[in-house]
């Protein structure tokens, strides 16, 4: 879809976030908002929020390009969406770490990231997105989840900043990282994106 203004917009966004050090997370190494970039003007249709990058995140600058990314990717293929159709950004933008390994946000880090969460989402004006786990529902809802896997699938209603805008419909899924841990997990993440398709 071209829209040259928000393109404008989103890169400008870009390049705040880039320098941003509103917590001690950055220190850690960051992955921007992913979306593809082209001569035409073109923006994403959808949005998918995720949980935190990963060091292979970091070191790639791109979402999801581990195993529970080809998870994701490879059902997101057989309901007929590409990556570049999407917007993707976390609700924390930097890298979570305990001791040397990946870690998960905690809930002042991603109430401080839920800023820039809102601005891309209210540039974008997606058609619809997807809430991949908890944090990332945590993020939008601005409350606590106590079960992701009893509200896979559940539509929220994301309201943007101008109210004479619809609300954004946003499917609520596991994370594709629960597919690798559990034989339910890959089952109800095609649910919640077979649920993506049909609103």
């Amino acid at each position: 879809m071209a829209d040259k203004k928000k393109y404008r917009m989103l890169n400008l966004l870009d390049g705040m976030i880039s320098g941003c050090t509103k917590c001690p997370l950055y220190q850690n190494g960051r992955a921007t908002p992913y979306w593809i970039k082209n001569d035409n003007g073109n923006v994403p249709s959808f949005v998918i929020v995720g949980e935190a990058p990963g060091v292979n995140e970091v070191e790639n600058n791109e979402p999801f390009v581990g195993k529970a990314g080809q998870i994701l990717w490879r059902i997101m293929d057989q309901y007929g969406f590409k990556k570049e159709q999407f917007l993707i950004i976390n609700s924390v933008n930097c890298r979570p770490v305990n001791g040397n390994k990946n870690g998960k946000p905690t809930q002042e880090q991603i109430n401080r990231c839920r800023e820039w969460v809102n601005l891309y989402i209210n540039t974008l004006m997606p058609l619809r997105g997807i809430l991949l786990g908890a944090y990332a529902q945590q993020s939008i809802m601005n409350e606590s989840v106590d079960s992701v896997i009893q509200n896979n699938c559940t539509l929220t209603l994301y309201q943007t900043n101008n109210m004479n805008t619809p609300l954004i419909p946003m499917v609520r899924s596991v994370h594709p990282a629960f597919s690798i841990y559990s034989q339910e997990g890959e089952s109800l993440l095609e649910n919640s994106i077979k649920k993506f398709k049909l609103i």
